[in-house]
């Protein structure tokens, strides 16, 4: 069978089967069918769609074109999606690919600048569709593989920035499926072959079975014919079916926060926390009596144990709040004022245990601790408060700089992370209790952003959970004392409460994408824990 793709709004294949007709008669008997069927529908069904008549004809869900390349915005999709929803139909959005001309990640861009409004945790929002059907170039990609994950990888991205969980799905035709490889089988398989079996009994792998890149006889979706005479529609249209039960590819609520637990300890200052690699966190910090204890999450349980700490062979005399992040698998690098207000910097090597500390200078603001990053291995980046109330900066690479001042009027503890190579991402709290930013490019320092928020006199933290994003931590001055949370993805949120009773700067850490544990010191002195996933 020739599977020749032909990209047409309506989002056709050439492929055509006397025998297609015969599987879309019997409207009534559609609405028993085991697997549930659907359309999809463009500009090129008109404005005119009737959603209710196409819900009585047991057409359970739908995908609406919303835009194809960099520059086509599809005028009925709007109206499809809304008019879909309101009349009980699980409605979909999709993107025509033009890999030939454009890079994924822009294309992607203008795609969820349109269609991401309508992608939502409601009930109602099928999981979108990458349509894959021009094979001549694939730009900014190794591959058409590449190019489609690209793509999908930040949708999915997108999405969970605004609180909503995908899969996206990947419409190819089985025969086209051997442009791709393996790496694109953790993406929903929607399938276009006309090849006249029942919607309720067939397969879109009866050819092709050497391009079945999902695995074999694997498929989500199948667009089974594209001249349906559906009730409601004027014309043919492109007809679906679905491997399974709509709910299954149903967009659903994101990662979301869970309740705080106390991990014990008492603390003169905040917690801070650092990982190292796939469900491993460090906790490092203060006690009232000036000595530093540490507590580590190995994947399944706290130790030493849920609510005791170690005691860290540095004895006493340290304040304010500690700074701690991880360059590499079974390293810890941590910074701590000392009681001449220098900066202090002490280590952890596995397999050889704690080291330090050694006096990295500079005169800092008494109890104002320490916020670090590191964007490569063996790289450090560390920000601290002067006793002149400037923020200054000191980095390690084969060798310690010395500190630099990077301006600003700063009253608590700067928060530092990184989300790629170069970058780093400093958080301060200005004059007027807000939170500022400042960041290096990997060419040069921004000038201070101010982001809102008034925040009490406790400090920042910060954690990246992939690249381009940030998560920005603060207690507010609400009478909870509730900590803050502002997230970055592509651009700026609203600061959201989180909840507690924090009375220190806040921490925050990640160990995998879509995964943030954030502690803060409670009303009781105590470690207190939350997270995110």
């Amino acid at each position: 069978m020739n599977c020749t793709l032909k990209p047409t709004p309506s989002r056709r294949f050439t492929q055509k089967s006397a025998l297609t007709i015969a599987l879309i008669l019997g409207i009534a008997a559609q609405q028993s069918n085991a697997r549930p069927l659907g359309i999809d529908v463009s500009s090129y069904q008109g404005s005119g769609v009737n959603w209710s008549s196409v819900k009585s004809a047991g057409r359970s869900f739908a995908w609406a074109k919303a835009t194809e390349g960099m520059t086509i915005n599809d005028s009925t999709f709007a109206g499809n999606e809304s008019r879909a929803k309101a009349a009980g139909v699980i409605m979909g959005a999709y993107h025509f690919a033009h890999p030939e001309s454009n890079g994924a990640g822009s294309e992607e861009n203008h795609f969820w600048s349109v269609a991401g409004p309508y992608i939502k945790a409601d009930g109602k929002t099928l999981m979108p569709m990458l349509d894959f059907e021009v094979f001549s170039g694939h730009v900014g990609a190794t591959s058409y593989s590449d190019w489609a994950n690209q793509f999908n990888n930040a949708l999915v991205a997108d999405a969970r920035a605004a609180n909503v969980k995908i899969t996206p799905f990947l419409y190819t035709s089985s025969c086209h499926a051997c442009n791709f490889n393996g790496s694109v089988a953790g993406w929903n398989a929607d399938l276009a072959n006309y090849n006249g079996e029942s919607s309720q009994t067939g397969s879109p792998w009866n050819v092709c079975t050497s391009c079945e890149v999902w695995g074999s006889g694997v498929w989500d979706a199948w667009q089974y014919t594209d001249s349906a005479s559906v009730s409601g529609v004027s014309g043919g249209v492109d007809a679906d079916v679905i491997n399974g039960s709509v709910s299954t590819y149903t967009a659903t609520t994101d990662a979301t926060w869970h309740s705080w637990s106390s991990l014990g300890g008492g603390f003169s200052a905040n917690i801070a926390s650092c990982s190292w690699g796939t469900d491993r966190i460090d906790l490092i910090g203060v006690s009232p009596g000036g000595s530093l204890y540490h507590k580590y999450w190995n994947g399944s349980s706290w130790n030493p144990s849920g609510t005791s700490w170690e005691l860290l062979p540095f004895g006493s005399g340290w304040h304010g709040d500690v700074g701690a992040v991880s360059w590499g698998s079974g390293r810890i690098d941590f910074f701590v004022q000392g009681a001449d207000n220098h900066c202090y910097h002490g280590w952890y090597v596995s397999g050889s245990g704690w080291g330090g500390m050694e006096d990295r200078g500079g005169i800092f603001a008494n109890t104002i601790g320490f916020g670090a990053a590191s964007w490569a291995s063996g790289r450090l980046d560390v920000f601290g408060v002067g006793s002149n109330s400037n923020l200054y900066h000191m980095y390690y690479s084969s060798g310690w700089s010395g500190w630099e001042n990077l301006g600003g009027i700063v009253s608590q503890t700067p928060a530092a992370v990184s989300w790629g190579a170069n970058r780093v991402d400093t958080f301060v709290i200005n004059t007027s209790n807000h939170c500022e930013h400042k960041w290096w490019d990997g060419v040069q320092w921004s000038t201070y952003e101010d982001l809102g928020g008034t925040f009490a006199e406790y400090g920042l933290g910060a954690s990246s959970m992939s690249y381009r994003e940030i998560d920005v931590f603060g207690v507010g001055v609400d009478s909870a004392s509730s900590v803050y949370d502002l997230r970055y993805n592509g651009g700026w949120g609203s600061w959201a409460n989180r909840g507690a009773s924090g009375t220190s700067t806040p921490s925050a850490t990640s160990w995998a994408a879509g995964r943030i544990d954030t502690f803060v010191r409670g009303t009781d002195n105590a470690c207190w824990h939350n997270y995110f996933n």
